[in-house]
């Protein structure tokens, strides 16, 4: 399902941010130029973590400019997980279809285990609510038993089952 966000294609700058998640202290901004040289600086510090289940391999490859790019102008909510000024990963919206949304979200390896992809993907959840989702989607590798989990606790089904990844999704 691809990012058919062309029938409005501002519709995530009218998110108000920074959003809180169920986690005190942790919000997620909207990437912005600054954010998005420290996300370029995570990603580079943590390109084994990101790319051990065969995915990220591409956003590792990019350059600086290029992540910075990627993640400023992007046509969804490209949100950073911080606390305390510190940048922990991504957390990201899509909009397929005026009711149907995606997920997407990715941590620093010293980030994980803390719940803070389950809040943030929770948060992002809220907010696909406010704009009438019905439906959002996760596509997770399978071999990454962690981020399956986090979306099977908040309420995701297997959908299908691709050559790449598995698909999840929740009906609202």
């Amino acid at each position: 399902m691809g990012n058919l966000s062309h029938f409005d294609p501002g519709w995530h700058q009218t998110i108000a941010e920074p959003l809180d998640t169920s986690i005190d202290g942790l919000v997620l901004r909207r990437v912005d130029g600054a954010l998005g040289h420290k996300l370029a600086g995570l990603v580079g510090a943590n390109a084994a973590h990101l790319t051990r289940h065969g995915d990220y391999v591409d956003l590792v490859a990019m350059t600086r400019a290029e992540l910075v790019s990627h993640y400023v102008g992007a046509g969804v909510f490209e949100a950073a997980l911080v606390s305390d000024d510190r940048v922990h990963g991504t957390a990201s919206l899509m909009r397929y279809r005026p009711d149907v949304f995606g997920i997407g979200y990715w941590l620093a390896a010293d980030s994980t285990g803390r719940g803070f992809a389950t809040a943030a993907a929770s948060a992002l959840i809220d907010v696909a609510c406010t704009f009438g989702a019905t439906e959002v989607w996760a596509g997770i590798r399978a071999t990454n038993a962690a981020s399956n989990a986090v979306v099977e606790r908040l309420g995701f089904a297997l959908a299908r089952r691709q050559p790449t990844h598995l698909s999840y999704r929740r009906e609202l």
